[in-house]
């Protein structure tokens, strides 16, 4: 039977530009073994990955400059490793397909709880897996 954490120790990048939702998600990832370190923006982001390792990425879409979209193209153009699971408030009918087609692991609506993150996160790192909620 799986644990309800995540592998212990794994790493998440949470990219969100929303301070309050940032504290909350990141404390229910690492309340489930996760260490977590977010970006408040896509540049932030690109800097963390050079410099440390990370097991999944959580993108919210909405960022200020730079947006997640254009950020899951950079990260596809460099050829990142790392799985991507869009975060998002967004309600499109199309979003789970249009984030699939941009090189993301799945999608997950906002808000999510501490059990849909973790799952996703364990999701994400399974190749062939496709992370939706």
């Amino acid at each position: 039977m799986e644990s309800a954490g995540v592998r212990h120790g794994e790493r998440v990048l949470l990219v969100e530009d929303e301070p309050l939702v940032a504290d909350v998600h990141a404390g229910l990832l690492a309340a489930g073994g996760a260490q977590v370190v977010t970006a408040p923006h896509a540049l932030a982001a690109l800097g963390e990955l050079a410099v440390a390792r990370f097991d999944v990425v959580l993108l919210d879409l909405d960022l200020p400059g730079v947006d997640g979209w254009q950020l899951l193209d950079m990260l596809g153009a460099q050829g990142c490793p790392v799985p991507v699971v869009v975060l998002t408030a967004r309600r499109d009918p199309d979003l789970a397909e249009r984030s699939a087609a941009a090189g993301a692991a799945g999608c997950l609506h906002k808000p999510a709880g501490g059990e849909q993150l973790l799952a996703a996160v364990r999701a994400a790192r399974r190749p062939g897996r496709i992370v939706a909620a």
